[in-house]
């Protein structure tokens, strides 16, 4: 009982640094340092938008418990990130990245994942009612036809996944977008994957909202509280990797002609006498 009173108090003191219900911006990547103490490398920063003001699709009350949840991850995943010389200055994302490949199957890889996951998700939805635009919306279009056909696919994925996990719109290398799902605190940004949106697919993301009515939550949400434009600026992040790749292979490609064909050295010039 003290724990998660302990917890809803930390809860508490993120909704008091809530910035107002509309953020005026958001951090595109969370793979940056989240904290300049090495033995804090988790940290709970403020909602993008206050308590509250998701509903009726995600409640005060299921903010409260949803909290609760984080902010004990956040606690587990610092104090087991210690215990690991080679985690000391590392960022959440490569504690996830090195838990992923020498800490599988332990409360150190649930935690900092579940950590990460749900920092992600906070920044993923919106008071505001918004659509997807830019080049996100071209490649929405391309691979899915519409925004409703698109939609409809999000959704069924998330209601038909057993059990509990997340649901994620993510895009590769290549600018394809790819909707998946991934059972508990699996990440796919840990794998290599660009994540530009998450959902939450545990009980304690809806029940108290929707009970048992997942696809429901899911319609509302995609619907009405999904943040495109951070979805974009994470879309951006794989337009320019694109480019510097683009470039990079067309520097390389240069060189190997130059080294092939060189110039024809000048032959010095003499003088007559």
């Amino acid at each position: 009982e003290s724990a998660i009173a302990k917890a809803k108090s930390k809860l508490a003191l993120i909704e008091s640094a809530s910035r107002p219900p509309i953020a005026t911006s958001t951090a595109a990547q969370l793979d940056e340092p989240a904290t300049s103490s090495q033995d804090m490398p988790f940290v709970l920063k403020p909602l993008p938008w206050v308590l509250g003001a998701l509903s009726p699709v995600i409640s005060s009350k299921t903010m409260m418990h949803h909290g609760a949840y984080y902010s004990q991850c956040i606690e587990s995943a610092n104090r087991l990130s210690r215990d690991h010389k080679k985690l000391a200055g590392k960022n959440p994302l490569e504690i996830v990245r090195w838990a992923r490949e020498h800490a599988r199957g332990t409360e150190l890889l649930t935690t900092a994942s579940e950590a990460w996951n749900h920092s992600f998700y906070w920044q993923c939805m919106t008071p505001g009612k918004k659509r997807p635009n830019g080049e996100l919306r071209k490649a929405l279009d391309r691979m899915f036809g519409d925004f409703s056909n698109f939609a409809d696919k999000f959704a069924l994925a998330g209601a038909t996944h057993v059990g509990s996990g997340w649901l994620w719109l993510t895009a590769n290398s290549r600018k394809q977008l790819r909707i998946l799902t991934t059972s508990d605190a699996d990440c796919p940004e840990a794998r290599g994957y660009t994540c530009l949106l998450a959902i939450d697919l545990w009980e304690h993301a809806y029940y108290l909202d929707h009970q048992n009515r997942r696809r429901e939550y899911l319609d509302a949400l995609i619907d009405r509280r999904l943040d495109w434009e951070f979805a974009e600026q994470r879309f951006r992040l794989v337009l320019q990797g694109e480019t510097q790749a683009r470039r990079k292979a067309s520097s390389r490609a240069g060189d190997r002609k130059r080294s092939r064909h060189p110039k024809p050295q000048r032959k010095a010039a003499t003088s007559r006498r």
